[in-house]
């Protein structure tokens, strides 16, 4: 059990280390190819809400893309992969 912190001093780390929810929240434009209808925003939509730190703000089929609002916590190959899971094709992330 060596180099393990008691539970009060993990905590404490855990505490000041922890992202903070709400307060780095970045609007965040994804151009995606492949959607042609409502469920294909619906499936983006459900994708991306799937991603802890991510708000869906919007999802076009007409437009090809997103908008979400993200956390600091949340990487761009988090968002990547929702996409692909979903079945489309991301183009580009940008702020």
């Amino acid at each position: 059990m060596t180099g393990l912190l008691p539970g009060s001093a993990r905590l404490q780390t855990w505490e000041q280390n922890k992202p903070i929810k709400g307060d780095l929240m970045s609007l965040i434009n994804i151009n995606i190819a492949g959607m042609t209808c409502g469920h294909c925003e619906s499936a983006v939509t459900n994708a991306l809400s799937e991603i802890v730190g991510v708000k869906v703000i919007e999802v076009s089929s007409a437009a090809g893309k997103a908008v979400i609002e993200q956390d600091s916590s949340v990487q761009q190959s988090q968002i990547a992969s929702a996409i692909d899971d979903a079945g489309y094709e991301l183009i580009s992330i940008s702020a």
